[in-house]
């Protein structure tokens, strides 16, 4: 009996966030579970999944792996090569590590793995578990690439069964409450439908990438979603895909799917504001849709020139606000400041762009740039990237490095945390009355709001600010 563990890490000291669960280990769980049972080869998996709260050393101890596949992201890099370290001096195992970062930067994941997967993973895990069974896989090193899959039908349903779902459905993390389309209520979970995209931001690991965009057909995406509400009670789904909206028919067909099969659930979407009509929000409000999330990322022209290659105007950013409004759709807006060039003023028309449009929420992150992306070999050419890198702080959070070059870093910080924590509170949907009643009276949800008690001053100095302007507009 070969034994597969297949690990998740978490970054240190971060809360992890239950979003979705991990796909890329429930396919390649699925994909190898096929492979070995189509080609007689008896093999059992475990996945061990950090975020939902899984003892990793404790469970590769108990389970005696002979094969350890470790995802490899950019900010969970340094906890995934502590754990590659963990298991070549305390399991004896092929340590196998694959995803983002590993396939920019082979060479330095060959310095903590036997085997380095670049790209997609089914095919080449398929063949590292055949070499296994006829005694040929050795530890002396190398990397591996195999063809993507062209069909991606052929990947069976992610594992689920495989992984700690409860995390993923009922959380106060998980998709449901961090998006915001479904009652609280509900359960939630998340589902990818899509490989790839056919756009090339240059902040995305798509913008190098030479493999097309590739669709799980409808059947497909009805077959998962009937799993999910059958074996885990799921009746809200939220699709992770990068763009769920570009292929008009594969979307008619879903609906009409869904209607067929009478299935009764809410969902959301991410999707591209200039691909959007009205017919296609009214077609799927109709079908269950409640929300979509829309990569803004500037209210300034330059820069979404920048960051999507002249490819969306502000304009076409706008519309589809309007056009969701119309139809009664809510919206979640992705937005980033600190671009490279990127002034203060420019970061302020971002500001003014939420504010006009009275987007329902946001998510406003540090422009990041990640091994593997056009923006990446960018900021190194202009030196932007400090040799001694802390992995870590690519996260696209408030810990995250600067890249912006119009201003001092401590200048940049202290903007990007005002800015932040001011739109963190008007999205809340409070009135400032109450945001007010909450900081007096309640202070330490204030501090569990913004995350660190030394902002709590700004914060207040908002509320308080914000709150006397309301009493002498009543005033007058």
């Amino acid at each position: 009996m070969i034994r597969l563990a297949l690990i998740f890490p978490k970054d240190y000291g971060e809360t992890p966030m239950e979003v979705a669960p991990p796909f890329n280990l429930g396919y390649l769980a699925s994909y190898s579970l096929l492979y070995a049972k189509n080609n007689d080869i008896p093999l059992e998996v475990k996945i061990i999944d950090e975020v939902a709260g899984q003892d990793v050393e404790g469970s590769l101890n108990e389970f005696k792996p002979n094969i350890i596949g470790i995802t490899a992201t950019t900010p969970l890099i340094k906890r995934a090569y502590d754990i590659a370290a963990y298991c070549k001096s305390n399991i004896d195992a092929v340590i196998v590590m694959g995803g983002p970062h590993v396939t920019a930067m082979p060479e330095e994941g060959l310095e903590n793995a036997h085997v380095v997967v670049k790209g997609e993973g089914e095919l080449a895990l398929a063949e590292l578990i055949h070499k296994y069974n006829q005694g040929t896989l050795g530890k002396e090193g190398f990397i591996l690439e195999k063809p993507y899959i062209d069909e991606i039908d052929e990947v069976p349903i992610p594992a689920f069964h495989l992984m700690d779902m409860s995390c993923y459905t009922n959380s106060k993390k998980n998709v449901l409450h961090t998006f915001k389309f479904a009652s609280p209520k509900s359960v939630g979970a998340a589902l990818l439908t899509t490989r790839g995209c056919p756009f090339k931001c240059i902040f995305c690991h798509n913008s190098k990438r030479t493999k097309p965009v590739r669709y799980h057909s409808p059947q497909r995406v009805i077959s998962e979603i009937k799993y999910l509400m059958t074996n885990y009670g799921v009746n809200a789904v939220f699709f992770f895909d990068d763009e769920f909206l570009t292929n008009r028919k594969r979307i008619r067909d879903i609906c009409s799917l869904i209607r067929e099969n009478n299935l009764n659930f809410q969902w959301a979407c991410q999707a591209r504001a200039d691909i959007i009509n009205e017919e296609v929000l009214l077609l799927i409000k109709e079908h269950g849709c409640t929300l979509i999330g829309f990569g803004f990322e500037s209210g300034c022209q330059r820069i979404l020139n920048i960051l999507k290659k002249s490819t969306v105007t502000v304009e076409e950013n706008a519309r589809a606000v309007e056009l969701c409004k119309k139809v009664g759709l809510k919206i979640y807006g992705n937005f980033m400041l600190g671009t490279p060039s990127e002034t203060k003023e420019e970061m302020m028309e971002t500001m003014r762009f939420i504010e006009k449009y009275s987007i329902d929420n946001v998510s406003i992150a540090k422009t990041t740039p990640l091994p593997g992306t056009t923006l990446w070999d960018e900021c190194i050419e202009k030196g932007i990237i400090p040799f001694d890198l802390d992995y870590s702080r690519l996260n696209l959070g408030r810990n995250a490095i600067s890249v912006c070059d119009t201003m001092t870093k401590e200048e940049f910080d202290k903007f990007f945390e005002e800015t932040v924590l001011k739109t963190v509170v008007t999205m809340r949907g409070n009135s400032i009355k109450d945001l007010l009643l909450i900081a007096v009276k309640r202070p330490s949800e204030v501090i569990k709001l913004v995350g660190n008690p030394q902002k709590v001053l700004i914060l207040l100095k908002f509320i308080i600010g914000k709150f006397s302007t309301l009493i002498r507009g009543s005033d007058s």
